[in-house]
Parts: structure tokens; C-alpha cells; sequence
């Protein structure tokens, strides 16, 4: 799910408070501390991969605001996706296995 950096920062700041992870302990037994400051990083926004569509028009495609608008387009060239997986890093008693084998199921018949 997209969320801002603001709303991830917040999410972690509390999962971080509410865990108490100092305490666990696993951490402790490890000698380990886990510090409440995030680590800030040097980064850089990368442009975004640009998508030619097929048709008549075989036109490029920019994102906008990180979504590309398929609507009534098909691309210039499909390829078949030989070897593909799929990680789920929900907890195991959020998501039911049947809905995995179904979201999987629905997704090979695209």
C-alpha cells in the first residue's frame, strides 16, 4: 500500500513505542538495542521506467504520481513470465491460505 513518508515515518515511530523491543527478551539476551531515532540516508528519486503501448498509436507512457493509466491502452509487446513467485508478509492469521491460493489463481489467469 502507498503511503507518504510522513504516514511510514509516524507508523514506525509508534509500532516502535508500542513494542517496547528493548525489552524483548530475545534483544536483550542478543545485547542488542534497538535506538527510537530513525537513521537518516542519502537518497535520490529515480525517474520512472517509461512504457511503450501498442496500437495504433505506440505511444510512451509516464507515470502519474506513480500509477500508469491502462485504460483502454495494450502494450506495444507481451511477454510470457516464465518463473515468478509471490511473498506475503502479512501475519499468517491476517490473510487465510485460500485467499492466497485464490489472489494466485486469479493472477495466472490475467
Amino acid at each position: 500500500t502507498a503511503r507518504s513518508a510522513p504516514e511510514r515515518e509516524e507508523e514506525i515511530r509508534n509500532l516502535i513505542k508500542k513494542t517496547d523491543i528493548n525489552r524483548d527478551e530475545f534483544v536483550q539476551e542478543f545485547g542488542l538495542h534497538i535506538s527510537r531515532d530513525l537513521m537518516e540516508v542519502r537518497g535520490r528519486v529515480l525517474p520512472p521506467p517509461k512504457l511503450q503501448y501498442g496500437g495504433r498509436t505506440k505511444q510512451q507512457a509516464l507515470p502519474n504520481q506513480g500509477v500508469w493509466d491502462m485504460r483502454g491502452k495494450q502494450f506495444f509487446q507481451g511477454m510470457t513470465i516464465k518463473d515468478w513467485a509471490i511473498a506475503c508478509f502479512t501475519p499468517q492469521q491476517s490473510v487465510k491460505p485460500q485467499d492466497l491460493k485464490n489472489f494466485v489463481d486469479r493472477l495466472t489467469q490475467i
